[in-house]
């Protein structure tokens, strides 16, 4: 095999290896990523999404002001942090 041919084979790899180092990136990223509004890192940092009869939780920076609504007459909803999203117990 002459010098040009091993040279071809090496850039054809690097390409490979580059594009499969990208590609493994790439999808990490996708597996990672958080829904708008449903990052947390403990329980404190998520509140339930409306004020009254709530359907799932949010990051308490996202969340409506609750201070002056009524009584909804139902049970408060519980929220916790899971893997980085809040999640109603």
């Amino acid at each position: 095999m002459k010098k040009g041919g091993q040279v071809a084979i090496w850039v054809i790899i690097a390409v490979f290896l580059v594009a499969a180092i990208a590609g493994g990136v790439y999808l990490w990223s996708i597996s990672k990523k958080l829904t708008v509004g449903d990052e947390c890192i403990v329980k404190e940092d998520c509140l339930p999404v409306s004020c009254c009869n709530a359907a799932d939780c949010i990051a308490k920076e996202n969340a409506p002001d609750c201070t002056n609504a009524a009584s909804c007459g139902s049970p408060a909803v519980e929220c916790s942090c899971e893997r980085g999203r809040c999640v109603k117990k």
